[in-house]
């Protein structure tokens, strides 16, 4: 499947690869540092403030939405399908 979607991507660049190396907004935002700017001295990358916000909003999206529908197998167990008759 990968070579497929190489095979793919460099149909559509006109048998050019893309390479994101010498572009400057992608080494800004892969090796800079937002905070750093912000607070000097307090140097984060960018690579893990996009991490922990990727982490963050899935955290929310399988504690507080409906794809946290699936019970646990504790949760199961302490509630019964049917009661004896």
């Amino acid at each position: 499947m990968m070579y497929v979607a190489k095979g793919l991507s460099l149909i559509i660049s006109g048998l050019k690869p893309i390479y994101f190396n010498d572009s400057p907004t992608f080494a800004l935002i892969a090796m800079g540092s937002i905070t750093g700017a912000i607070i000097p001295g307090f140097n984060i990358p960018n690579a893990v403030l996009i991490f922990f916000a990727v982490a963050l909003l899935a955290g929310f999206l399988l504690n507080r939405t409906i794809l946290a529908a699936t019970p646990s197998p504790w949760e199961a167990t302490r509630k019964p399908s049917a009661s004896p008759a």
